[in-house]
């Protein structure tokens, strides 16, 4: 029993942290927790028989009683897309903001809804001991959010996906310095999103993709087909407000985007477009200059509207040669090669391929490096934990905080199954909880035992292994620690556990040899290379990413 005179906070680790996908903290106050997030992941695409990944909920299931909440940021799959599986085995109430809870709706709906709160954007929730508020962010889907957790131990504010300026929908979002000047005290614990903190700059704003899809639309005189991700409400409301304005008529080609956008109208958040909106029956009637198709499969998603009608016709409609493609998203990572053969494939037909290198038609959901250091300046936290990211991206945040005035040994860079304790003595890892991922497949979502997928991945293949090397040689806080992280290199559990333990060891036999740091690239492939031939594992392409926090940038 922690003692009340002396309050402490647990973090601990789920997934999300040297991965993207599958984001899921939990933070323990005295006997209460609350979990945020809950989200799934994606295998490669070569790993035979897998759906989706969640993170491994034992510690919920043995801790279900003091569990108070899951607290959702927002609506996105990797946030939200464990909800169904961890409701198989864990129920506890859910607080979400509205377009996430009619999302989560769908997806639980049954004798599980009773579970589900639609939270107010602004409101405070008590949760036994913590209390629990929702702050409005910007991000690329409608009633994204931010949650601060007041507790005895001090406040943890997690900002949830997040970048500068105004949303396109919904609620605007939280002005920093007025939401730090209203604190009751100073935050203890900042998690801070780091999906681009490897991009230099400031977020661009969504509202100047508007323009330059007018431009692209005016000067068209065939179809146009737009595809984005099917949870981009704002990128759609952007495109059906220049369809209706260049006297054009849209439908909408996709269950998911169909789902989505029927519930941003029933929140209202798609007003004016009734007459714009078609069914698809009737659009194909039209000619081409009054046409515009909005359409999932940004992501070359094999059984996508996009990618069946790259195969031929689809529902009556073909994208034939002159057309116009606007292809209005990033590429998530692991996905380049599929996107590139569908753009390959539409180019081959005369389709003209317009995505974000050729046109500003898309803009970053997420604070970039200048974006970071600010709201790490602003706050001053304690503690400070990059969240959202590979290795690569956790410790170029670190970097990040670092330069904005933090304590290197206040940067807490965690891993799944991580338990992080702060209290008045400080900050100390404390035993880890059951971690790992559950593989899933089928409508029933029946878990894969581990030991197949260790059969299907131990024969590995090729993809990228990025072996990133934490380096500080300061006599106060002395770090030699190796990170791997891989993408479409589909080793087992144990190779990437047997990879980073040996790079770790190399790592400080060369730093104990005296080895300078501008040989460690080469060493750490040639170490990395003998031990994937002996254990006959295909080559991936080998990164080796070099983290010094005491050099000056």
């Amino acid at each position: 029993m922690i003692k009340l005179d002396s309050p402490s906070i647990k973090i601990v680790i789920l997934g999300g942290l040297g991965e993207f996908g599958c984001n899921m903290m939990a933070i323990e106050s005295g006997e209460d927790i609350v979990v945020i997030d809950a989200g799934l992941g994606f295998p490669p695409e070569n790993t035979s028989g897998v759906e989706i990944i969640v993170p491994n909920i034992s510690y919920l299931k043995e801790n279900q009683k003091r569990l108070r909440a899951i607290l959702i940021t927002h609506g996105h799959e990797d946030h939200i897309g464990a909800l169904p599986y961890l409701f198989s085995q864990v129920q506890v109430p859910i607080y979400a903001p509205p377009f996430a809870y009619h999302l989560i709706k769908q997806k639980i709906k049954g004798k599980y809804e009773k579970w589900l709160n639609k939270i107010i954007i602004g409101d405070y929730y008590q949760l036994g001991d913590i209390k629990v508020e929702f702050f409005p962010v910007n991000h690329s889907t409608p009633d994204s959010t931010g949650i601060i957790l007041y507790t005895k131990a001090g406040i943890l504010l997690h900002t949830g996906d997040f970048k500068r300026g105004k949303p396109l929908i919904g609620t605007n979002s939280i002005n920093w310095k007025m939401l730090y000047e209203r604190l009751p005290s100073r935050v203890r614990v900042l998690c801070s999103d780091s999906t681009y903190s490897i991009v230099s700059g400031n977020s661009e704003p969504d509202q100047i993709v508007e323009p330059h899809l007018a431009d692209i639309v005016k000067k068209t005189r065939t179809k146009i087909f737009l595809s984005t991700f099917s949870s981009s409400i704002g990128r759609i409301k952007q495109a059906l407000k220049v369809a209706k304005d260049h006297g054009r008529q849209a439908s909408i080609l996709g269950d998911s985007m169909s789902k989505k956008i029927n519930i941003a109208r029933k929140l209202g958040y798609l007003p004016g477009f009734e007459n714009t909106v078609i069914s698809v029956d009737k659009l194909k009637s039209l000619p081409s200059h009054k046409f515009m198709l909005i359409v999932t499969g940004s992501q070359g998603e094999k059984n996508s509207a996009l990618m069946r009608l790259t195969r031929g016709k689809f529902k009556g409609i073909e994208i034939s040669s002159g057309d116009c493609l606007v292809l209005s998203s990033s590429i998530v990572p692991g996905n380049e090669l599929k996107v590139a053969e569908m753009i390959q494939k539409l180019s081959v037909k005369g389709v003209k391929v317009i995505d974000q290198t050729k046109a500003k038609i898309h803009v970053r959901g997420h604070a970039l490096k200048d974006d970071l250091k600010e709201l790490i300046k602003i706050f001053q936290p304690e503690y400070f934990i990059p969240i959202h990211g590979q290795y690569e991206h956790l410790l170029e945040h670190l970097l990040i905080a670092k330069e904005a005035g933090i304590s290197r040994k206040n940067i807490c860079i965690l891993e799944r199954g991580n338990v992080l304790q702060i209290s008045s003595k400080g900050s100390e890892l404390m035993s880890p909880v059951p971690s790992g991922l559950v593989f899933l497949k089928g409508t029933a979502r029946h878990i894969i035992d581990s030991s197949v997928i260790d059969d299907i991945n131990d024969v590995g293949g090729n993809g990228v292994l990025t072996i990133s090397l934490l380096i500080n040689l300061s006599n106060e806080n002395r770090e030699l620690k190796c990170f791997v992280d891989q993408v479409e290199f589909t080793a087992s559990q144990d190779v990437l556990k047997n990879i980073k333990d040996y790079t770790q060891e190399t790592l400080e036999t060369a730093v104990a040899d005296g080895i300078k740091l501008d040989r460690l690239d080469s060493l750490m492939i040639q170490r990395v290379d003998q031990y994937l031939t002996m254990k006959n594992i295909l080559r991936p392409m080998i990164r080796i990413n070099i983290i010094n926090p005491n050099k000056t940038k």
